[in-house]
């Protein structure tokens, strides 16, 4: 039942210009990550292929696994927490706590990576609350997910996949990037969020009520 009223068009947030807006802000958060990590010499990568059908097959299936992430946390725990506390701030971390539990077993994870999955799960937390759209975290996480992983051919939370369009040839240990987790096991991913988390805390009137 909660999985039915939080990504439902009758929520007022779950509209198009939300969806377009999360998937936006995916694709800047994560292409300020790759610049910096290509600025910074942390990696060099190539032009490899494009394949148009291929990259809408991969799009399509990061588009269903990044929403199953978020329907598990904001779409189903989120919910249930919001219900049941009076404060908002325990839905929105507790619910980032289990998204970054469920990559506890990922590849090269170490504890700054926890506790960069864990802010961005905030982040992503953040949008549901503030616009009250799951769709928007959706957009978000996929666009996030592809970006560096199909796009870019980084690793995606340790985990690399086969096909991508561009090639990393080499990397380092950095601060925009890690050769055990990739981005996300760096320390710029942590200022980044910590960063956005700190900018949406001073800029939006919901945080009274937290």
């Amino acid at each position: 039942r909660p999985l039915f009223k939080s990504i439902g068009t009758y929520v007022k947030g779950n509209t198009a210009k939300n969806l377009l807006m999360g998937l936006f802000i995916g694709i800047v958060l994560n292409g300020i990550c790759v610049l910096i990590s290509l600025m910074n010499k942390d990696i060099v990568i190539k032009y490899q292929e494009f394949h148009f059908v291929q990259a809408i097959l991969v799009l399509l299936c990061v588009l269903v696994q990044s929403s199953g992430e978020e329907l598990i946390c904001r779409g189903y725990l989120y919910q249930k927490l919001l219900k049941k506390y009076e404060k908002p701030i325990i839905a929105i971390v507790g619910n980032a706590l289990l998204f970054a539990l469920l990559h506890f077993s990922n590849s090269g994870v170490t504890i700054l990576s926890v506790i960069n999955i864990l802010l961005i799960g905030i982040v992503f937390s953040l949008m549901v609350y503030h616009f009250d759209s799951l769709w928007m975290a959706m957009g978000a996480h996929a666009t996030w997910n592809y970006l560096q992983s199909i796009v870019f051919g980084l690793p995606n939370s340790g985990i690399e996949m086969r096909y991508s369009i561009f090639k990393l040839t080499s990397s380092r240990d950095g601060i925009a990037y890690t050769k055990s987790f990739g981005i996300e096991g760096s320390v710029m991913v942590t200022l980044l969020f910590i960063f956005v988390i700190v900018v949406v805390f001073l800029f939006s009137q919901h945080f009274i009520d937290l």
